[in-house]
C-alpha cells in the first residue's frame, strides 16, 4: 500500500493526537517532526521533539521518560506505516516556496486574521 503524503504541519497534527491517546502523554501540547532528506533511508522523518506545558520530556522523571519513550516510538512506527512527508516543495530552491506562498501573500493583512 502506497503511503499517504501530508504536508509536515499535518503529520505533525496527526502525530500530536495519536500521542495524546497514549499513557502517559496527556498532556503533551506540540510535536516537531524532523525531515530526513536521505534517500538511503525508506522514511522521510521522525519525531524530533515534544513540547508540554509545565515540562519538557528532556526533564522528566526517571519514572515517566521510559514511558514516553515507548509512546513516540509506538505512535512513530504505526504512523510512519501510513504516511510521508510531502516533500515536493524542495524540488526547487525557491520557485515551488514562492509558488506555495502566494496566495497567503496577495492576501490583504485583515482577511487572513478571520
Amino acid at each position: 500500500m502506497a503511503k499517504k503524503l501530508l504536508p509536515k504541519g499535518a503529520l505533525e497534527h496527526a502525530v500530536l493526537v495519536e500521542l495524546r491517546s497514549c499513557y502517559g502523554c496527556e498532556d503533551v501540547s506540540g510535536v516537531e517532526i524532523e525531515l530526513i532528506l536521505d534517500d538511503r533511508f525508506s522514511e522521510n522523518w521522525r519525531i524530533a521533539n515534544l513540547q508540554r506545558p509545565t515540562k519538557d520530556v528532556s526533564r522528566a522523571g526517571p519514572s515517566e521518560l521510559p514511558t514516553v519513550t515507548r509512546a513516540v516510538a509506538s505512535v512513530q512506527r504505526r504512523l510512519r506505516e501510513i504516511y510521508g512527508v510531502d516533500t515536493s516543495f524542495r524540488t526547487s530552491s525557491t520557485g515551488a516556496f514562492e509558488a506555495a506562498t502566494s496566495d497567503i501573500n496577495s492576501r490583504p493583512r485583515e482577511e487572513m486574521r478571520h
